[in-house]
């Protein structure tokens, strides 16, 4: 078995949230492509597999059956003042025909990367187009209309595993934070871009969770333009030393294209 699995599928890379928009699927072709010029995917400890795509049950272990609904129907581009408060239809998260499908196979692609590590069949799993932190259980924001973070780390925690979830990205992780406030079982780590400068606006050093999660939300906002050697020696300083105290049995990292702005 490899012991490193390249997760991609062409419908995750040829969705397009449409003209102008800056989040584009498609670097996940470009990325395979320079992957493949370069041999990183001819070691035999690499394999790549396809996505399956999920279901509404999985995702309503951790959304509202409401929002998923509305997402169900903003897929049919159907539209209607609800769900624009529920953030379908705005600029971030345009209303685009075979959205739901398209987060469907993205929540899949996170949750088969988790199986494959969780049991054992691979060290490490990536997905491409993954990562949609931003998004809450009602609501979509951020270019994430469903967080497929939340459902991955639900189902492990479920399976009783003791789960890190580490985020290196300009923006900070909200939804993921939410989501996991009071939980002592999922430990969130955030180095971001400081949320006076920069969406969503959270992710304060003094933001550290409440009842029995106190503590195990860390977060280490930086300035913009933070150079390489300061940024380098924050990670080392905190995401080591607190992922050796939590002792996970896997981690999830979301490693933003936009790391630092």
């Amino acid at each position: 078995m490899p012991t490193s699995v390249f997760m991609y599928s062409e419908k995750l890379a040829s969705f397009d949230y449409g003209e102008g928009h800056p989040f584009k699927p498609i670097r996940a072709l470009t990325t395979l492509e320079l992957c493949n010029r370069f041999g990183l995917l001819y070691d035999p400890g690499v394999g790549m597999a396809e996505p399956v795509p999920t279901t509404t049950e999985v995702l309503a272990t951790f959304h509202e059956d409401a929002y998923l609904g509305m997402l169900q129907r903003a897929d049919r581009c159907e539209h209607d003042q609800a769900m624009l408060e529920r953030g379908i239809g705005t600029e971030d998260c345009p209303l685009v025909p075979g959205l739901y499908s398209f987060a469907l196979l993205a929540t899949g692609a996170t949750l088969d990367c988790a199986a494959l590590v969780a049991s054992g069949k691979a060290t490490r799993a990536f997905n491409l187009v993954g990562g949609f932190h931003h998004a809450g259980r009602d609501h979509a924001e951020g270019f994430c209309y469903v967080n497929d973070v939340c459902v991955a780390l639900n189902r492990l925690v479920a399976e009783g595993r003791r789960v890190a979830f580490v985020d290196l990205d300009a923006h900070h992780c909200n939804g993921v934070q939410d989501a996991f406030w009071e939980d002592d079982r999922v430990l969130v780590v955030s180095l971001h871009q400081s949320g006076d400068t920069i969406y969503p606006g959270t992710g304060f050093e003094t933001e550290i969770g409440a009842g029995r999660g106190r503590g195990f939300t860390v977060n280490v906002p930086l300035a913009p333009h933070t150079d390489d050697e300061i940024y380098l020696s924050a990670f080392r300083q905190v995401v080591p030393p607190v992922l050796r105290a939590f002792g996970p049995d896997l981690v999830i990292a979301e490693i933003g294209a936009d790391t630092m702005e």
